[in-house]
């Protein structure tokens, strides 16, 4: 073999060396999990999910990843006292309540007067320690209020998590496809902690 054939062949070992180096990088940088970006909230869940986008502004930062089928949403409110704490906690819980309320047709007609969910689409408490925990269905927008079978493509656990140390109020929601159970999910939020 002629010396310019070994420096060739190092040449191009090399740079399968870096492409592949490379694209190790690459890839660890480009699929973060919410465990890595999340600040104060550590658990074995959030290494589950990999972070697709995240947004923040005064106080608040919100992020979202994604398992295979499955979809995560974290809020995060910061520098708060107990009093603030509360009122945030209390606003989100009335207002989704208020999405499930018997409310008067617009339209009142000889079938119906009102609009009414049935109890199986209401929010299901499974859980007030450690954390607030809500079983809850979702529309393949990840939104709540669904009131027919049809329109349900996720089940949701909704938890707040609250930081007191911290500061830190967290809303955190798993949504799970509609035929997967929820229990593991449920018990893996119940494992979440606050950290400094």
């Amino acid at each position: 073999m002629s010396p310019r054939s070994k420096v060739l062949g190092l040449v191009a070992l090399l740079l399968s060396l870096l492409a592949l180096a490379f694209s190790g990088w690459y890839f660890l940088h480009r699929q973060r999990l919410l465990s890595l970006v999340l600040p104060g909230l550590t658990g074995p869940l959030l290494d589950e999910f990999i972070l697709d986008e995240s947004l923040s502004g005064t106080g608040k930062a919100q992020y979202f990843g994604h398992a295979a089928e499955r979809r995560c949403k974290i809020t995060v409110w910061e520098e708060l006292g107990v009093e603030a704490q509360d009122k945030i906690l209390k606003e989100r819980l009335f207002a989704l309540h208020a999405m499930y309320r018997s409310l008067r047709s617009p339209y009142p007609g000889a079938l119906s007067r009102n609009i009414h969910c049935d109890e199986r689409f209401k929010p299901q408490l499974l859980a007030e320690q450690p954390h607030l925990l809500y079983l809850l269905h979702a529309t393949e927008r990840l939104t709540y209020g669904v009131c027919e079978e049809a329109a349900i493509r996720y089940r949701s656990l909704l938890a707040f998590i609250r930081c007191s140390a911290t500061g830190r109020l967290f809303q955190v929601e798993v949504f799970l496809p509609t035929g997967e159970p929820h229990e593991a999910t449920a018990q893996a939020l119940a494992a979440l902690a606050c950290v400094r």
